[in-house]
């Protein structure tokens, strides 16, 4: 929730404080509010002018008004939900902030995906292969800031555990290990991918590379494996413990992304070593 409501909840709180300290400080507030807005604007003229603008590009535009609305509403957040007789909030700021931080993030995200699927669908062969990396870049970067929020969070949650619960905190103790552990998977997994993909970009289908592939087949099959057993073994001990715990989350993993990218891999394999053989009988027939 945290992580959803960065940097909304603490532009919000600098907003309304500095509108709250007076006329010179609500005037300073409304101008900070108008760069933030502008800021996706910045980014489509900053486009046009280096000529690198696309269609998709002037969606920016909403996000913009989309960014102007989730500000206003992070400086009043009481704005959104309902009260009860008492004038008490039903739902907490945190929780309101998290849902506007949510509801923009998925704006800016749609158009980043489209942004990003019309480059490789109409760049060039390196261009696409440089994509990818940034992409494998900017996954890395994106999943370990939320681990750090999640473990943040995390240590919150248990510190508000009563001390009499051991099993239940044992238990809260060995899923955020878990998640953060698991996470640090998928963030190294994805910094290995962005790697033999550049490396690919540089050298082409080499012997080397395809070394590098199948050493990574076998990494992300051992992940994989690891982390359903991992997923077992807490269940289990939910279920040899259930009778002392006051409450419990079960949970099915069904790792498609994961299965998906594996069978990928041998396809790869296939193609890296036919373009590596018709390589070696060209050079042979010159």
């Amino acid at each position: 929730m945290k992580v959803l409501g960065f940097p909304f909840r603490q532009v919000g709180e600098l907003l309304r404080n500095m509108s709250l300290s007076g006329t010179s400080g609500n005037v300073c507030a409304w101008g900070i509010y108008v760069i933030l807005c502008l800021i996706p604007v910045a980014v489509l003229i900053a486009l046009i002018a280096r000529k690198k603008a696309k269609k998709i590009d002037f969606c920016l535009i909403p996000i913009a008004i989309a960014e102007a609305a989730a500000l206003y509403l992070s400086v009043n957040p009481l704005l959104i939900g309902d009260w009860d007789m008492y004038t008490k909030p039903l739902v907490d700021a945190d929780m309101r902030i998290a849902t506007i931080g949510a509801s923009f993030y998925s704006l800016l995200m749609c158009y980043l995906v489209l942004r990003f699927c019309i480059k490789l669908l109409k760049g060039s062969r390196e261009e696409t292969f440089r994509q990818i990396v940034r992409l494998c870049v900017l996954a890395f970067v994106a999943i370990l800031v939320f681990a750090v929020f999640d473990v943040i969070e995390f240590a919150d949650t248990v510190k508000k555990m009563p001390k009499t619960d051991t099993a239940d905190r044992a238990f809260a103790v060995w899923k955020g290990t878990f998640s953060a552990i698991t996470q640090l998977g998928l963030a190294v997994t994805l910094l290995l991918t962005g790697l033999i993909v550049r490396r690919y970009r540089i050298d082409g289908a080499t012997e080397a590379n395809e070394k590098r592939v199948r050493k990574f087949t076998v990494f992300c099959i051992v992940a994989i494996v690891l982390y359903l057993l991992g997923v077992a073994a807490f269940n289990v001990g939910q279920l040899l413990c259930i009778n002392r715990l006051l409450s419990f989350d079960i949970s099915l993993i069904l790792p498609v992304s994961e299965l998906v990218v594996i069978a990928f891999i041998p396809a790869a394999l296939h193609m890296m070593r036919e373009t590596r053989e018709v390589k070696e009988e060209n050079s042979l027939y010159i």
